[in-house]
């Protein structure tokens, strides 16, 4: 289940944030820190994800915490389903 979801995020991430190589995007690959993603494009990300799998963020969860990574995104996605 999580390397479906993980799958899922990266497709989207390298699709319309990602301009490098797609196989060095791990799911360690920090994304705020680094700047692959900004304080908009985690909104997209928040969205891509409420309409994709089901979930809803609270205001507090949207953060560096739980957006961070595609790892982190991916046991976000888990916890919030169960």
């Amino acid at each position: 289940m999580k390397t479906e979801i993980e799958s899922k995020l990266k497709e989207y991430i390298v699709s319309n944030f990602f301009s490098g190589d797609p196989n060095s995007l791990t799911t360690d690959t920090e994304l705020l820190t680094s700047g692959i993603i900004d304080s908009i494009s985690a909104l997209e990300i928040v969205d891509f994800i409420e309409e994709n799998f089901n979930v809803e963020f609270e205001a507090h969860e949207v953060d560096k915490e739980n957006l961070n990574s595609i790892s982190t995104l991916s046991d976000f996605i888990i916890q919030k389903q169960t």
